[in-house]
């Protein structure tokens, strides 16, 4: 199966849209992050220990 010239291009548009997402998904989460204060979200986690 040959892959054409288009189907590169648009997988590679894919992807660079998808590390945009991903991206301002990160920086959401870094945000939120600093709202809980030092430890974050992952405080919750370590709370069993």
């Amino acid at each position: 199966m040959m892959i054409t010239i288009a189907g590169v291009v648009v997988l590679v548009l894919l992807y660079v849209l998808l590390m945009k997402v991903a991206e301002k998904a990160i920086e959401a989460d870094e945000r939120r992050d600093k709202d809980f204060g030092y430890h974050g979200r992952y405080s919750r986690l370590d709370s069993w220990q």
